[in-house]
């Protein structure tokens, strides 16, 4: 009977050695956070490891920005270098390794990227294309990939030259609308009641996430880690992580913070 107690109690604490795993970092009302646990069953940190206004994270590190600074973190959080932006809202990404790292500063009309040693900036010449910029990516060293939101909520995929900042071309997604994200090789963009993810071959599939329309530019997506995004509604307070990559598909709820307001940690 006491050995039976013995390997009770073993199996019983021995989760609770072991562990949550790490899923990545998200952010809310300005403040970040771990996020660990399996899907559908998320913890949030009790308290923020720092505070930014905006975020891009994947297993290799981050981009993070504060008070018009943009930081290049390692995978432990630890700062590796700083750019002294200006920026309010630049708009981050690191989808990879660090030297994925870039940002579209919108003020400055220019990309900044990490070349693995500095800060590399470059002024583009947009003025091919008129819209707000809602998320860009590095897809080589030499060429960036801006998404583009136009006034009447069509979206532009833009491709533009790191190393001169000349735009070598402009192609119109007809399937996307209003602000628009890329993962792995999926586009996300607004649907009345959340959001669409389209393949490269056409496939779409619908991810509601309200049950009424929401309003225009109402979800904000991050990325938390490589394969994990952070899904916010800012008028019904609610959050997300989304698992997307060539392989699955899955949408888990995340919980606030202790202490923070639904309504604001969306914003």
């Amino acid at each position: 009977m006491k050995r039976y107690l013995v390997f009770f109690a073993c199996c019983v604490l021995l989760p609770a050695q072991v562990g949550a795993p790490n899923v990545g970092s998200a952010r809310f009302a300005g403040h970040v956070f771990a996020v660990r646990g399996i899907p559908a069953n998320f913890l949030v940190a009790k308290t923020p490891w720092t505070s930014a206004a905006a975020v891009s994270f994947s297993d290799a590190g981050g981009l993070l920005s504060q008070s018009g600074t943009v930081t290049l973190t390692g995978p432990d959080g630890a700062s590796l270098a700083d750019y002294a932006s200006g920026e309010a809202a630049p708009i981050l990404n690191i989808d990879g390794p660090l030297a994925t790292a870039v940002a579209w500063l919108p003020a400055k009309h220019a990309l900044l990227h990490w070349n693995g040693k500095a800060f590399i900036l470059q002024e583009v010449n947009d003025s091919a294309f008129a819209g707000e910029v809602t998320y860009v990516q590095l897809n080589s060293p030499r060429m960036a990939k801006l998404l583009v939101t136009h006034g009447d909520a069509t979206v532009s995929a833009v491709t533009v030259s790191v190393e001169t900042g000349e735009v070598l071309s402009a192609d119109l997604l007809p399937s996307a609308h209003g602000h628009a994200f890329v993962q792995c090789s999926f586009v996300l963009s607004e649907e009345k009641q959340g959001l669409v993810v389209e393949s490269v071959s056409g496939e779409r599939r619908t991810i509601t996430l309200a049950q009424n329309p929401l309003p225009e530019g109402d979800l904000s997506i991050e990325r938390m880690s490589t394969d994990w995004l952070h899904i916010s509604s800012a008028s019904t307070g609610q959050h997300w992580a989304l698992f997307l990559n060539s392989k699955d598909l899955s949408l888990s709820a995340l919980p606030v913070p202790p202490g923070e307001s639904k309504t604001e940690a969306a914003q």
